[in-house]
């Protein structure tokens, strides 16, 4: 399954695969910002070598990913999947953004959707590093890490401050899974 035209990257040093499949309504240049602060997260945390692949979606499919692995009702802003077991220290996996989440929150928080979609994939992309977001004091690093990967990208710090309520915009909050790929012949390929 294709959302449009995909974007690739292949860096040098260190060896990061990075792609992207979007929705035809995402512009080019917010799916360049999405796997440049992908790339800034995993240099910044040390990554030797990864392959990532994103796919910007619609609410009705990131609902469907949702309930079907992780047993969670409804849309949320991402999710993120880890394949890396047994690859040996490289990072594999799919990280799932909702587009139309992103939308919505952009305009509820009042700043640029292509800054808060660079969110979402910072944010995934942690999770993909093992980070996670369960107490307050890991959700309050985790935002202080995705908010330094979008300063350095030249990109606004946007990530919610502590207390702030994500509930409302219907938004749950990123999840992580594990397991095989979930987007059906995109990424890398393999069903669940």
């Amino acid at each position: 399954m294709s959302f449009g035209p995909e974007a690739t990257s292949m860096d040098e040093e260190p060896p990061y695969q990075l792609s992207l499949s979007a929705m035809p309504t995402s512009d080019l240049h917010s799916r360049e910002q999405v796997l440049r602060v992908v790339r800034e997260v995993l240099r910044r945390h040390g990554c030797r070598a990864a392959n990532i692949h994103v796919a910007l979606v619609d609410d009705q499919h990131i609902a469907d990913l949702n309930e079907r692995f992780l047993q969670h009702e409804g849309a949320t802003d991402v999710l993120s999947f880890d394949l890396s077991e047994g690859r040996g220290g490289e990072v594999e996996g799919e990280i799932v953004i909702s587009l139309d989440t992103a939308l919505r929150e952009a305009r509820r928080r009042g700043h640029d959707p292509a800054v808060e979609l660079a969110l979402y994939a910072a944010h995934g992309a942690l999770h993909l590093l093992g980070l996670d977001d369960g107490t307050e004091e890991e959700a309050r690093l985790m935002h202080a890490r995705a908010d330094d990967a979008l300063e350095a990208c030249g990109l606004a710090r946007i990530a919610p401050k502590e207390g702030e309520d994500r509930e409302e915009s219907g938004a749950s909050g990123p999840e992580r899974a594990r397991g095989d790929s979930v987007l059906g012949g995109v990424g890398a390929g393999r069903l669940a």
